[in-house]
């Protein structure tokens, strides 16, 4: 086939889990045989150069088109008067669109996958064309923001973030019908669009991960978190650990020390300065941080998808300590493969018991691991994708 892939960024460096699940999939595809197009705006905030693109993109054809879409509190006032959703707005860019028109006017492609919710606002530029397009969904960003909402105790962000959260599902439910098909990454996150829009054909394809067997000891009074902060879900549940976990699990083990690291990270980020806290900042390597200390812990108490991170650890074979919200969409047991809790004092005792007890690490790294070979390998993923897509095309001639 012939793809054009539309991307809301460039997806490097794939230090968080919307960088990489991109990443891997348009890789997947081309792997799978396909000649992919890859149109993306490259924003100032995640600006990739060309020697990036070269040195990490070179097994497709790349078109990036510049964007600032940087959030701002007068973008965000200067919306909300309008009465404009600033998230989706931000990417709603003329001169992006306009190019998109030239390439589908050049140019001849069998389909068009729309890369997240914020690739939408270049939907515009496919009207009038007789063409597949499909959505992928990595995740249904209304519920994130009500669930935001519900949890922030200020009337002025709860109000607001209510009203994005409003916002988003009148447009998801609005944009959904405009696709062929609809790609969610969880079953659960397809039953969930399938209730605000029935009409597009849908397929689950799960984040599939492909990590190299890597020799290394877990060090039990270490634990660490790293994912981007740039993302409101991840500095919430963060700031729970830190401030109602750790001072639970330094009582039983005042020499253990917690680890932080993600891509927006501030090394000198007040909400995240604690006793025993290491703050990283950004790190150049996801990997040696990951293997370097100890035991994983993922406080997400909204979201959806699939968290990347956790299949990473697992996959290396890391014990993981989760948030129901964090292990969402997975087939991942409590107490087989991970231990999952959403209550402070319950999240600490299973830390602790991880630090204390080898036996359980070592049957949890083996569960963890054979499952994520099992269950989400990213080649036979992106080989069902592809089926998927073909069928699309054959029912759509």
């Amino acid at each position: 086939m012939k793809i054009l892939f539309i991307g809301s960024r460039v997806p490097w460096p794939m230090h968080d889990g919307g960088a990489i699940a991109t990443y891997q999939l348009l890789r997947g595809l081309h792997d799978a045989g396909n000649e992919v197009t890859f149109f993306t705006f490259n924003t100032r905030k995640h600006f990739a150069g060309q020697e990036i693109l070269d040195k990490y993109f070179s097994f497709c054809r790349v078109i990036t088109t510049p964007l600032n879409a940087t959030p701002s509190a007068l973008g965000a006032f200067k919306h909300l008067i309008k009465g404009l959703n600033y998230n989706i707005e931000r990417f709603n860019d003329a001169d992006a669109i306009e190019k998109l028109k030239q390439l589908l006017a050049e140019e001849t492609f069998d389909l068009i996958h729309f890369d997240g919710l914020y690739s939408t606002p270049l939907l515009p530029a496919t009207d009038g064309i007789k063409i597949v397009k499909v959505l992928r969904q990595h995740n249904a960003e209304f519920r994130i923001w009500e669930k935001l909402a519900a949890a922030e105790k200020g009337f002025v962000k709860k109000w607001y973030f209510s009203r994005l959260a409003k916002q988003l599902k009148k447009y998801e439910s609005r944009i959904l019908a405009r696709f062929n098909a609809v790609v969610p990454i969880t079953a659960d996150d397809e039953a969930l669009f399938k209730k605000l829009n029935d009409k597009p054909e849908y397929h689950v394809c799960e984040v599939g991960v492909s990590v190299k067997e890597i020799d290394f000891n877990i060090e039990p009074m270490k634990f660490f978190h790293i994912g981007s902060m740039e993302w409101m879900p991840n500095r919430q549940g963060v700031s729970w650990l830190v401030n109602e976990v750790w001072p639970l699990v330094l009582e039983k083990l005042p020499e253990a020390t917690l680890h932080l690291a993600g891509k927006g990270l501030k090394s000198d980020d007040e909400l995240f300065e604690a006793e025993g806290v290491i703050n990283h900042g950004e790190v150049e390597s996801a990997l040696d941080f990951m293997t370097n200390h100890g035991i994983m812990c993922i406080p997400l108490f909204s979201g959806g998808g699939i968290r990347v991170k956790l299949l990473e650890a697992m996959a290396l074979g890391i014990p993981v300590v989760a948030t129901p919200i964090a292990s969402a969409g997975t087939i991942f047991l409590d107490g087989k493969e991970l231990f999952i809790a959403d209550k402070a004092e319950i999240f600490a005792e299973r830390m602790i018991l991880l630090s204390q007890n080898p036996d359980a690490r070592k049957a949890m790294s083996n569960n963890g691991k054979m499952q994520v070979n099992i269950h989400y390998s990213a080649a036979p993923i992106v080989h069902q994708l592809n089926v998927f897509y073909q069928k699309l095309l054959s029912a759509h001639v």
